[in-house]
């Protein structure tokens, strides 16, 4: 379940993107709430994917990170490739 939380973030991200229009956050709120329901005791999640990977993409999801990955991109400028930075 906690993969699928994390695909709709990067559906949700990449529709605003192309759409160039905000996108409303009743999706991000309603996974928020879902993720707090289902939160164990120690902090993680366990799902079908395992618990190290159901964590990691709840933790994923939380942070919205495909919208912090495109906001580093569109800060290099056009024409400027990602891969390869820091090497």
């Amino acid at each position: 379940p906690y993969y699928h939380l994390y695909t709709l973030e990067r559906l949700h991200t990449f529709r605003t993107a192309a759409l160039k229009k905000p996108d409303a956050d009743a999706w991000y709120d309603e996974g928020v709430r879902y993720l707090l329901e289902k939160q164990a005791t120690d902090g993680g999640w366990e799902g079908g994917e395992g618990r190290i990977a159901g964590t990691s993409f709840a933790v994923l999801f939380l942070i919205r990170s495909t919208r912090a990955a495109l906001e580093k991109i569109d800060a290099l400028g056009p024409g400027t490739l990602y891969g390869g930075r820091g090497l």
